[in-house]
């Protein structure tokens, strides 16, 4: 018997609406997100954040920098209705910075890219810089402010049943470890 699985891919706000209409089964979404009243909410994947910048920002290598150090240079941040925008700019608040950014992308997939073509500095997950980092088109820019975790998330609606294909991914999602 074959399974069958249809991905889609959106905002966070949007995905969790869709969810909530019975017309996805299941959600991956990080952490900080809102809208998620009576709905089951399982960690499943921690994630790392640190802060990238192209080979331009080369004199910001060699100690640690706090975000108020940092708040002149340009960032790339995502669009402002988008949660990791969000828990950004909490997290800038939190330092009392205010960051407008020098370019807004619409998707994280944007952000590395935009800054090893050198656009600015951008908040991104370990795992999404790895390959940026190990080919030297971006370096990572330490930072004395700690940037706080978040995790991937598997959301589900308690009041609808799982299908086939949805409940085998739960399964295989249960059996990732938390790192």
């Amino acid at each position: 018997s074959h399974i069958n699985f249809k991905i889609h891919t959106g905002s966070s706000s949007r995905m969790i609406s869709k969810l909530k209409q019975g017309e996805i089964d299941l959600v991956f979404n990080t952490t900080p997100f809102s809208n998620a009243q009576a709905l089951r909410v399982t960690p499943v994947y921690e994630l790392a954040g640190i802060l990238v910048g192209g080979t331009l920002y080369q004199e910001l290598q060699g100690r640690p920098h706090s975000l108020k150090e940092l708040q002149n240079y340009p960032f790339i941040l995502l669009s402002r209705n988008m949660q990791f925008r969000q828990f950004c700019d909490s997290f800038f608040s939190r330092h009392d910075v205010h960051i407008e950014p020098a370019l807004e992308a619409d998707s994280s997939g944007l952000l590395v890219p935009l800054a090893a073509h050198n656009w600015g500095l951008a908040f991104v997950p370990e795992e999404m810089a790895a390959e940026g980092l190990q080919k030297g088109d971006i370096m990572q820019i330490a930072l004395s402010d700690a940037i706080p975790r978040r995790a991937v998330t598997l959301v589900t609606d308690p009041q609808r049943p799982l299908s086939g294909a949805a409940r085998l991914m739960c399964e295989l999602a249960s059996n990732m470890k938390l790192r």
